[in-house]
């Protein structure tokens, strides 16, 4: 059909950038951490990766479960440093909690007329 454009089967490529070419996520989450209680609001990769080894990253929902990847590389606010099953384990706990919150307000309901 002409004129209809289609969508390449193929992956997109990946970029490999000085960051790639340096330890694993599991050997940096073995290295020295300055506790810091403060929330981590990430711009640069050192800031993402602190904030991911000090447990207070958001997994980029869309690093792994999308075909296509992040399209924002390295200005996604996320973290593309956690793994899929980390990412997947966050993700439960998250609706996990949501479902535990809707119930408790299902509960209270009656309580409150």
């Amino acid at each position: 059909v002409e004129g209809v454009l289609r969508r390449s089967s193929s992956s997109p490529a990946i970029l490999k950038t000085s960051w790639m070419e340096g330890p694993t996520c599991q050997a940096a989450e073995d290295w020295p951490v300055t506790e810091d209680t403060s929330p981590v609001k990430s711009s640069s990769l050192e800031e993402k990766l602190l904030a991911h080894r000090l447990g207070k990253c958001k997994p980029c929902g869309y690093h792994y479960f999308k075909v296509d990847g992040c399209r924002q590389g390295d200005d996604c606010e996320f973290c593309h440093f956690c793994s899929l099953d980390g990412a997947k384990d966050r993700k439960r706990s998250g609706k996990r909690q949501a479902r535990a919150i809707k119930r408790a307000a299902g509960y209270m309901a009656p309580f409150q007329s």
